[in-house]
């Protein structure tokens, strides 16, 4: 193998792996992206079912007060 084509081949082969790193740090990146956007959706429902359940529990709350007094 002649000494231009050994260049040749170190240049492509470093080439492969400098693309492959990128795509790695991409894949990566994208990753974090959507565990940030799930972790932050999941952070929403629980929000939402937290002001429901307190929600609902205020309303058997006054229902029973409601019914207390009804009695009374």
């Amino acid at each position: 193998m002649t000494e231009q084509n050994k260049n040749a081949n170190r240049k492509t082969s470093t080439a492969g792996s400098t693309a492959s790193k990128a795509a790695s740090t991409a894949d990566k990146a994208t990753g974090k992206a959507t565990e940030s956007a799930k972790s932050a959706a999941n952070g929403a429902a629980s929000k939402a079912t937290d002001a429901a359940s307190a929600a609902a529990s205020g309303t058997e709350r006054a229902a029973r007060a409601a019914n207390g007094a009804a009695q009374s």
